[in-house]
């Protein structure tokens, strides 16, 4: 590392690592880049107590040690304190409880179903109970299963989409 010590690498390597976790969710990068900071330290305080420089393997390998205590430890408190919530649903399971608007009536029974707007989408809906739903209906979703919605009547007067 000829122009940079050993404990300037970590440095910048924390420095790029926060700008980067800036950029991206989960804070993965945030681990990593806590994670130098143990290297850091022991680099800035090896040479003082030994009289030799650090080497770049033990460096290395506390980093790796910290960066999987990091993900393993701090990483699950943190997401869970950013997103409120033990486990994230993905959009699909997120539109539960959703409300949309039919745009082509859901007939009574099971063989034909109409259409629903759905978060800016049309999704091919039939109504939970099998009953007719006429068009401009606002109606929640209560179930997914593929491309297909299961709905009710949202009791609520239709807003429009």
């Amino acid at each position: 590392m000829g122009f940079l010590s050993l404990w300037q690498f970590w440095a910048v390597l924390a420095i790029v690592l926060l700008i980067g976790e800036i950029a991206s969710p989960g804070f993965v990068l945030g681990c990593f880049a806590l994670a130098c900071l143990p290297s850091l330290a022991l680099g800035l305080i090896w040479p003082s107590l030994t009289g030799a420089s650090l080497d770049g393997r033990l460096a290395l390998a506390v980093f790796a040690l910290s960066s999987l205590a990091g993900l393993w430890l701090i990483r699950p408190s943190v997401v869970r304190h950013l997103y409120g919530v033990k486990e994230r649903k993905s959009d699909v399971d997120g539109m539960v409880g959703s409300l949309g608007v039919v745009v082509k009536a859901i007939p009574s029974g099971e063989t034909g179903g109409g259409y629903v707007k759905l978060r800016g989408s049309q999704w091919w809906a039939f109504h939970v109970d099998g009953r007719s739903v006429p068009e401009g209906t606002e109606v929640e979703v209560v179930q997914v299963s593929g491309a297909k919605v299961m709905v009710r009547e949202s009791g609520r007067a239709s807003g429009g989409d």
